[in-house]
């Protein structure tokens, strides 16, 4: 898979949690004082949010691993743009935030008279959520990079010889066989 495709596929992963972190924080916000938003979720067709959490916190997990790996590798890949990232995450969860508060409430049976009001609370909360996982990416794919770096790794390097390893000098005699032949002989230390 292209660099490209698969830095989407990791965001995607990413804005996962975002979203679903945002939707939560969306509904506890709209949750009446002193009522529970368990509630408001389960009215709503929000019933799902704490297995949905689960799953998207293994792909952030993954996302995470990928992020910071480019980042180790950043000598050979080119490094992600801070602003594309961002862009990228905001689309991804404000228009997940969109469709997916849509489709709950067309599945639970809820009305759709209040969605102004959600969107309008809940896309704010969304792009906050996106400049987090903007700061996670770029952090994490900075941290690979300095790590990189300390351990000065610049890319494969032949593995030094031992004789120059130890700064040893090596003579080879040769030994006359009968006939006027020549072979090889073990090493001379010099003396």
């Amino acid at each position: 898979m292209p660099l490209r495709k698969t830095r989407l596929v990791a965001l995607a992963a990413m804005a996962s949690v975002g979203l679903l972190a945002g939707h939560s924080l969306t509904y506890l916000r709209l949750a009446p004082a002193g009522s529970g938003p368990e509630r408001l979720l389960e009215a709503t067709g929000h019933g799902y949010l704490n297995q949905a959490a689960l799953v998207s916190v293994a792909l952030a997990a993954m996302s995470a691993l990928f992020w910071f790996a480019g980042g180790i590798l950043s000598s050979r890949v080119a490094r992600p743009s801070v602003a594309r990232t961002a862009a990228t995450l905001a689309v991804i969860q404000c228009a997940g935030f969109g469709i997916q508060e849509i489709l709950e409430r067309v599945i639970a049976g809820a009305p759709l008279s209040d969605l102004a009001v959600v969107l309008a609370l809940g896309l704010p909360v969304q792009l906050l959520a996106a400049a987090v996982g903007t700061l996670l990416v770029t952090a994490l794919h900075r941290a690979g990079a300095a790590i990189s770096r300390l351990l000065g790794r610049t890319g494969p390097q032949a593995p030094a010889r031992p004789a120059h390893l130890f700064a040893l000098e090596l003579h080879f005699s040769s030994a006359v066989l009968p006939g006027g032949l020549r072979s090889r002989g073990p090493p001379a230390l010099p003396s």
